[in-house]
């Protein structure tokens, strides 16, 4: 225990002090709230329609199998490759 005695408190020191930051600028920060900062926004524009809307998978979930696939066959031509 005693050679990490030294690392064990710099590693307090440096939660203390990172704890310490993150609270104080908690409670010291400048609020001003407005509307306009108050709104949602995403990418450079404003939300349109709802946040409650089915996503669909199906491209998705056909591309990623597609993809994993083509790996396979890729390492699978590899090793046969190789053995010849």
């Amino acid at each position: 225990m005693q050679p990490y005695l030294p690392f064990l408190m710099l590693l307090g020191l440096a939660i203390v002090i990172a704890t310490t930051m993150i609270v104080g600028s908690h409670f010291l920060g400048p609020r001003r709230p407005t509307e306009i900062k108050e709104r949602p926004y995403e990418s450079g524009m404003p939300p349109l329609g709802s946040a409650h809307e089915r996503f669909k998978q199906g491209r998705r979930a056909k591309a990623s199998s597609e993809t994993v696939n083509d790996c396979a066959r890729r390492s699978c031509s590899t090793i046969l490759l190789d053995e010849f």
